[in-house]
């Protein structure tokens, strides 16, 4: 099926040094209109540490042709974070709408935007429909070179069916979460060397299976 691709537009506004607002509008002919703002205001709080307040909103349509079916869905949010170069801490939040079972959708993700204040690794439950999402993170430099990650999301139970199944248990059994650990190692500008860990359920944990997941990873990466 043939259609005229995709058309993308930004508008960025800057009032001073602290307050930045930002609007995108993503346009994919015959399939979705994907409008995205965001506001970010910093202030110094103390000595060396900065308060970053910031807050997204996030709506998609359908469009055209409707190629990618019905589409409705909008999310917005919250983030604070304080800290510095030798550590950071920071809570999210974020909420989708919950439209009429005949809308229900979720987010069309086909070009992999990730605009969720809660995303995490492996989970991008934000994106469902009818959640509520919690995540609280942060760093901290061990050494110079050394540096330990973590968050925790939460995500509450959402209105989307798991897959096409004509089952009806087949909806969400629980809050699913996701609890990541990142041991990050970077001794030069070209190495670095990471090890983490994900821990995560799944809302459908229990149907058919256990759905749980206990990971570990280890990447080095070099720069040429």
């Amino acid at each position: 099926t043939e259609t005229n691709g995709m058309t993308a537009l930004n508008v960025t506004y800057k009032m001073g040094k602290n307050l930045k607002l930002s609007i995108w509008d993503y346009i994919a002919d015959d399939i979705s209109n994907t409008i995205y703002a965001d506001v970010v205001y910093k202030m110094p709080v103390m000595k060396g540490k900065k308060l970053a307040l910031s807050a997204p909103y996030l709506n998609q349509s359908e469009e055209g042709r409707k190629l990618a079916g019905t589409i409705d869905f909008s999310m917005y949010g919250a983030k604070a974070k304080i800290g510095n170069k030798k550590w950071s801490a920071y809570i999210a939040y974020n909420s989708s709408d919950d439209s009429s079972s005949a809308t229900r959708s979720g987010f069309h993700n086909a070009f992999g935007a990730d605009p969720a204040y809660t995303s995490s690794i492996f989970s991008r439950n934000a994106y469902r429909e009818d959640v509520t999402a919690y995540k609280v993170g942060g760093f901290y430099k061990i050494m110079k070179d050394l540096k330990l990650v973590m968050s925790y999301a939460n995500y509450g139970q959402s209105a989307t069916s798991a897959g096409n199944s004509p089952n009806p248990d087949y909806v969400s059994q629980n809050d699913a979460y996701e609890l990541d650990t990142v041991l990050v190692y970077k001794p030069s500008k070209k190495w670095m060397f990471k090890l983490f860990n994900a821990r995560r359920l799944s809302e459908y944990n229990g149907i058919v299976f256990e759905r749980r997941q206990n990971h570990y990873r280890a990447i080095a990466s070099y720069t040429f």
